[in-house]
């Protein structure tokens, strides 16, 4: 029978746990997305954000906006309510009519000391005329 060292059950160990928290980690969190653009109007667009992790639960939805030809950004934060399947509906108002414009959101649930989400996927829109 072969004998393993102290040593080296110390590596398989910390192997084994390091894989497993490299596993665990990645699916720790997952980023907000935007669901749908609810209403698309002249000088408005409300969208459906979903975040799982916040599921019923109150928080901050950080929206980030640009004019498809600007360089220019902007960042509204809401505090919203997250719905029992982690969506909530964010309106952005004062935009330009038949303008394209990229958004971006990021989520943190509303308990102090917690931290954004990180920034979803951009999906674009264009305002009504």
């Amino acid at each position: 029978m072969k004998r393993i060292s102290n040593a080296s059950k110390m590596v398989a160990m910390t192997a084994a746990l390091g894989s497993m928290m490299v596993f665990s980690s990645a699916n720790a969190s997952v980023m907000p997305s935007i669901e749908s653009f609810v209403t698309v109007a002249q000088h408005s667009v409300t969208l459906d954000v979903k975040d799982p992790d916040l599921k019923g639960s109150k928080g901050r939805i950080k929206v980030l906006y640009q004019k498809d030809s600007a360089k220019s950004e902007k960042i509204v934060t809401k505090k919203v309510t997250f719905d029992s399947n982690g969506e909530a509906k964010v309106k952005i108002k004062g935009l330009k009519a038949n303008t394209t414009y990229n958004f971006k959101v990021e989520a943190v649930a509303a308990k102090s000391g917690s931290k954004f989400s990180g920034w979803s996927q951009a999906k674009g829109a264009t305002t009504a005329k």
